[in-house]
């Protein structure tokens, strides 16, 4: 019978399928959102290790200090991100509401961090624009095949240096394209996905007094001014 039905419709073609075992080739965007709540870690390294950082009056660690570990928490709500600093120092960053709140390595005073509009000047990770920072780069120009990473499926991403960047590469897991290694010029970075804060994730009391008096500041701004 399939036979005659083949004889019958002769204009049926039968295109090939991808063979048994074959891997997809990696879906845009290369790097979706991790759901929420999720949580995870980034642990930088360098290829040439400075000499230990010395705490100093701020804002001068802008200079010299390095991310070594950044842990990140979301919720739908929330986002907490707590980056430890080659001086052993810590720094937190709260965003809540649409506003960011959060303090500098070596300082417990809570401040307000706005989002920059200058391309190339923002102080940490622009969240808005993604859950990693130093990937935007990504692209299926770069796509140079599949590789394994510590008995992973991963795709390589990899961008030759220029002018401002080192050489670039990363590795996302083919199940979930998450990002696992990446490397561009001297540092290196490890992505480790923990377990998801509970859903309500919400900013400790001195930050949500804060945003808060921020909320109530930023109503009465948009309240239509009442009439003489």
């Amino acid at each position: 019978m399939n036979k005659i039905a083949l004889i019958l419709l002769p204009g049926l073609l039968l295109l090939p399928g991808p063979s048994r075992g074959e891997t997809p080739r990696p879906k845009e965007p290369l790097v979706p959102r991790l759901p929420s709540p999720s949580a995870w870690r980034i642990e930088c390294s360098y290829a040439e290790k400075a000499a230990p950082a010395k705490p100093v009056p701020m804002p001068a660690y802008v200079s010299f200090q390095r991310p070594v570990r950044v842990s990140v928490e979301k919720s739908a709500k929330a986002l907490h991100e707590e980056t430890v600093w080659d001086s052993g120092q810590k720094s937190e960053i709260w965003i809540y509401g649409n506003l960011r709140l959060g303090t500098r390595p070596g300082s417990g005073q809570v401040i307000a961090m706005p989002y920059s509009e200058d391309e190339g000047e923002e102080e940490g990770t622009d969240y808005r624009k993604g859950d990693f920072e130093g990937l935007q780069w990504l692209s299926l120009a770069h796509f140079q095949g599949v590789e394994d990473f510590h008995g992973t499926p991963v795709y390589r991403f990899a961008a030759p240096a220029s002018s401002g960047h080192g050489e670039r590469i990363a590795l996302l897991s083919v199940k979930e394209q998450r990002p696992l290694w990446s490397r561009e010029g001297d540092v290196e970075r490890r992505y480790t996905y923990l377990s998801p804060p509970p859903p309500g994730l919400t900013p400790p009391a001195p930050y949500r007094e804060l945003f808060e008096g921020w909320k109530k500041s930023a109503e009465a701004l948009r309240r239509p001014p009442s009439p003489p």
